[in-house]
């Protein structure tokens, strides 16, 4: 059951549900707010989102109070709710709960999908395991460099990062990281490109630049930054080329071989030239670390994207967007007209220059303007600046002349404070003499 009301109206429905008991359930939408009630009494902030407050009268005003809205409620037995804005009354009528509770449940599923905070999370291997073992392991009878694309199909639960093998979201893997052990004997250079699509398709695929894999003590963690968009679903992979420097066995030492611990997807070749194999009882020692992407500009929210949500600000990255924060302070009664002067003074959280301009205006049928003499001077964070504009002398005597004939005269001034990097805070004010 719906009732439409205006905004005096919801706080008289509310008192009234919430003396129902224990056999009720309230819940108050609009606007995008929604406050929920359990149980007598109670009225209560729930999710983050506008609602009344306990103890709060009808006759406060509070910020997040929508001027109408909807109030659900539902009952185990008859409910009679006023409603003021009609002027009727409901009475027993036996509410519909699943129906009810059904469009709250989709209300806040919507809005918890919109509105839940972002953040990052880690796929791939947990590294609870050390590297005992390499992966696109081959040996031949001359020089040679083997590529291979590795992928993990499959994982123990106590072996798999937080995040799953499957990116939960679109978004950007932001760093990847892998955990090197001792090397085989054949192994010479080693360099690794993130694949931030799982398989190999036999064409072009998204993937990061390639990074060679330094040599390092058994045991070391390697991390790299990246920059690479990823759709919900997906796995994460490497693309793998190892030289082998004599005829002895080669491989990338960044694997863990257990029994049942899981399994790895292994292509081997170029396009066109590839063959697939399954290797079991084997973990990849890779995670990546996966930040969402509201704007899909292809830069992490969190650590890579200086406006999240502003597609095409990336230019403004290190610039200086704040402006300083003032508290100016004008006297609405001054006697300039006696000492030709009017005084303000300026505080301002930031460094940077403070100024004052101003017009003194003779009202009337032809009135006038007169510009008076801007005033400036330097000032510190979180100090105070005085600043004195002076009247000009034709200004000042057609304004006497004017007060004596009895015609309003009024200053208008403008006071402001600007930061090194040109941000600019402002106030305005109106002097009378």
């Amino acid at each position: 059951m719906g009732v439409r009301a205006r905004e005096d109206d919801l706080w008289a429905m509310r008192d009234e549900c919430t003396r129902f008991g224990d056999g009720l359930s309230c819940a108050f939408l609009s606007g995008g707010c929604l406050g929920a009630s359990w149980g007598p009494g109670t009225w209560e902030k729930r999710l983050g989102y506008c609602a009344a407050e306990p103890g709060r009268s009808r006759s406060q005003k509070a910020s997040g109070r929508p001027r109408d809205g909807l109030i659900l409620c539902s009952v185990d037995n008859a409910l009679r709710v006023r409603n003021r804005a009609t002027g009727g009354r409901m009475k027993g009528r036996v509410l519909q709960i699943a129906v009810v509770w059904a469009a709250v449940a989709l209300f806040l599923g919507v809005t918890l999908a919109v509105c839940a905070p972002a953040k990052a999370v880690t796929l791939g291997s947990s590294f609870s395991a050390a590297a005992n073992d390499s992966v696109c392991k081959f040996q031949s009878f001359e020089p040679e460099t083997r590529v291979c694309t590795v992928e993990q199909a499959g994982l123990l639960t106590d072996h798999t990062a937080a995040g799953g093998l499957l990116a939960p979201f679109d978004g950007v893997i932001v760093r990847w990281s892998v955990v090197t052990g001792a090397a085989l004997p054949g192994t010479g250079r080693v360099t690794l490109a993130l694949r931030g699509t799982g398989g190999f398709s036999g064409s072009d695929v998204a993937r990061g630049p390639d990074v060679e894999l330094p040599s390092s003590p058994p045991g070391t963690r390697h991390t790299f930054a990246e920059q690479l968009s990823i759709s919900a679903g997906q796995p994460i992979g490497l693309t793998i080329s190892i030289a082998n420097r004599s005829t002895q066995a080669a491989g990338a030492p960044i694997a863990f071989q257990g029994e049942g611990v899981g399994r790895i997807d292994i292509w081997t070749g170029q396009a066109g030239q590839v063959i697939w194999d399954t290797e079991e009882d084997a973990e990849l020692l890779l995670n990546a670390e996966i930040e969402p992407d509201t704007d899909h500009d292809g830069l992490g929210d969190l650590t890579q994207d200086c406006f999240p949500g502003q597609l095409g600000r990336q230019e403004l990255c290190g610039h200086d967007l704040v402006t300083p924060e003032i508290q100016p302070q004008v006297a609405v009664r001054q006697p300039f007209l006696r000492t030709g002067a009017i005084l303000a003074r300026i505080a301002s959280t930031e460094a940077g220059h403070a100024s004052a301009e101003g017009w003194l205006e003779i009202k009337g049928r032809g009135g006038w303007s007169y510009r008076l003499r801007s005033a400036g001077a330097p000032i510190a964070a979180n100090s105070q600046a005085v600043l004195r504009l002076r009247v000009r002398k034709p200004a000042l005597k057609a304004a006497r002349v004017a007060k004596r004939n009895g015609t309003r005269v009024l200053v208008k001034i403008r006071v402001g404070v600007s930061d090194a990097a040109g941000n600019e805070r402002q106030a305005t004010f109106r002097v009378r003499p």
